[in-house]
């Protein structure tokens, strides 16, 4: 049912009112919780908001949606999480900041059903991701399959606070381990921003008296883009194997471009049409069907696919994540050209 919407705006706040799902209702109140927005993290208000959003309008004509974003801080997201609660939320969707803020918010969210979104929490009634082991292991394979045997490696995992990283490390690291890979040096740092990772990789180069390693594992596309910083110059001709996570446009670009070899790609508006749909079932007391158990929460988890130059229209494009007039413009366009792409 609706409640009092008089919220303290703790960080940005997009608000959409779309009615109420339940005619036998004034109005239902369905809250997404995102953790941030910056430079290196765009995707939650640009792409899983109007994606959700999109859904629900589909799903629900008449229910009522907020969204906030935290700006990455865990205490204002336990803050928006208690402000839900009290004003009687019907469901709410939160993507944790981390993963002990999460796990006290669904602790203390009483009779609200939380579904986690793209990053677990344990005790929450749903979870709706993408199998972020698998993440870790196609990158660690694209890695091995572009560098050859036995390669020299930096490992740069996901920040230290995110619910995801500890899944995609201990997958990658299996793989490369069991692939012979020689590391170097490996941070878990404590964000995933192109200038966090152009530095220590700086820093790794200068340790290095300058010699390039075989490959570097980055697990974000952002740590890529710094990657890539830290090691163009004058004096390199060439960069070593690099991988990324995201399929951003500007990573997609970079295969293009020769500048990365591979990225992990998994459809958001297919995990938030899928959360719109669990909440709407919610809302409206329906069996929620189509899930799975994982750590003790019925999932429903998708599977992502490694991003190369080979297969880039394929996945990527075929699904819409992007268009070839975006992924062509400005100075990609004379690479698509040569490689048969535009």
């Amino acid at each position: 049912m609706r409640r009092s919407l008089g919220w303290l705006v703790l960080a940005a706040l997009v608000t959409t009112g779309l009615g109420a799902c339940d005619n036998s209702k004034d109005e239902d109140l369905i809250v997404l919780l995102v953790p941030g927005q910056d430079a290196d993290n765009a995707r939650w208000l640009a792409e899983d908001r109007p994606a959700f959003e999109a859904a629900l309008r589909t799903a629900c004509a008449t229910c009522v949606v907020e969204i906030h974003e935290a700006g990455g801080s865990a205490t204002t997201q336990r803050a928006q999480f208690a402000r839900a609660v009290k004003d009687e939320a019907d469901v709410v969707v939160l993507a944790a900041v981390t993963s002990e803020a999460g796990e006290a918010m669904v602790a203390a969210a009483g009779e609200t059903p939380v579904i986690a979104y793209d990053r677990f929490v344990a005790g929450a009634d749903y979870f709706v991701s993408v199998d972020y082991a698998q993440v870790g292991t196609l990158q660690a394979q694209g890695l091995l399959d572009a560098a050859g045997p036995k390669p020299s490696v930096l490992v740069l995992n996901g920040a230290a606070t995110d619910p995801n990283a500890a899944a995609v490390k201990l997958a990658a690291r299996t793989v490369l381990d069991a692939g012979g890979a020689r590391v170097l040096a490996e941070v878990d740092p404590v964000d995933t921003q192109a200038g966090t990772a152009q530095a220590w990789t700086a820093e790794q180069l200068e340790a290095g008296k300058g010699r390039p390693p075989d490959a570097v594992y980055a697990a974000t596309d952002a740590q890529a883009a710094g990657v890539v910083q830290a090691l163009t110059g004058p004096k390199r001709a060439t960069l070593p194997v690099i991988t990324g996570g995201g399929a951003d446009l500007a990573a997609l670009q970079r295969i293009v471009t020769g500048r990365q070899s591979m990225t992990v790609y998994a459809s958001i508006p297919r995990q938030a049409e899928e959360s719109a749909r669990i909440a709407v079932d919610l809302v409206l007391g329906a069996e929620v069907s189509g899930t799975k158990p994982y750590e003790g929460v019925a999932s429903v988890i998708f599977e992502p696919v490694g991003v190369t130059l080979e297969n880039l229209t394929d996945t990527v494009v075929r699904d819409g994540g992007v268009t070839i007039s975006e992924l062509c413009s400005g100075d990609v366009l004379d690479a698509c050209v040569r490689l048969g792409i535009a």
